[in-house]
């Protein structure tokens, strides 16, 4: 149909491996594992933009034989629905909600009906753009999450494109952010080390930087970047929150 379209998907992806007990220690431990997903989406165009709805089931069993013999399942149900709405050419604003069910299992030990969590993410994003070659996104995002609340984060990007000479254009660009990334369920859980108290990791990050479009095959690119990032997860005899800030800098050429 002109305005309307369904998409159908699936898939099963299946993993096999052997591995020794540790660092110079030979050993015969298996692992297999198998993922499953289905899902479908359906698109609404209109003139101005469209309207699109997508709901995805995924399960993933990991099975482990040997010296660490244990048993995972785990299962995620995943709906987003976003609008893109172009009200001329210089502005666009895209729009949407985020919907996710996340359970884990671990054989005899743990089970999804103590484990599972809910995320619920509305977002908003407007992207500005001029002829001269000037364009702006920015965009906000509420993560409200069943364990850990809400959280605002969001983003900003200028940038700004023109003509060095005949054959090299040029791109000045920027960016400021914040992320919220919640512990997994596994860090949370597992008798491998789990742990109940683990804060969320945030940063802020910032970049510049430049490009060179040399031409149609060649593209130079030097960006400068700083992170600020708190409650960092790292695993010593357990997951847990190993530095309460930590800074990062560096240089991508």
């Amino acid at each position: 149909n002109p305005m309307w379209r369904i998409d159908l998907f699936g898939g099963v992806d299946w993993f096999d491996a052997e591995f020794d007990d540790g660092a110079f220690m030979d050993g015969y431990n298996t692992q297999e594992q198998l993922q499953k997903r289905i899902g479908v989406s359906g698109t609404w165009d209109y003139a101005m933009g469209y309207i699109k709805l997508i709901v995805q089931h995924s399960a993933l069993n990991r099975d482990i034989a040997g010296n660490y013999a244990t048993k995972y399942d785990g299962s995620t149900l995943y709906t987003e629905i976003n609008h893109k709405h172009e009200f001329n050419s210089n502005l666009t604003l895209l729009s949407g909600l985020n919907f996710q069910r996340i359970g884990y299992e671990e054989d005899k030990l743990v089970s999804k009906d103590t484990t599972s969590f809910t995320i619920i993410d509305p977002y908003f994003s407007v992207l500005f753009s001029l002829p001269s070659g000037f364009n702006v996104h920015a965009g906000v995002r509420v993560n409200n999450h069943s364990n850990y609340g809400s959280k605002l984060i969001y983003n900003f990007n200028p940038s700004w494109v023109f003509r060095a000479s005949r054959q090299t254009r040029v791109k000045l660009f920027a960016s400021a952010s914040t992320s919220f990334i919640a512990p997994t369920l596994f860090q949370l859980h597992t008798t491998w080390g789990g742990n109940l108290n683990l804060q969320p990791e945030e940063s802020f990050n910032s970049e510049y930087g430049v490009s060179f479009y040399a031409s149609s095959k060649l593209t130079l690119t030097a960006v400068n970047f700083f992170r600020q990032e708190r409650n960092i997860v790292g695993y010593t005899f357990q997951y847990e929150n190993i530095d309460a800030v930590r800074n990062v800098k560096g240089v991508t050429l």
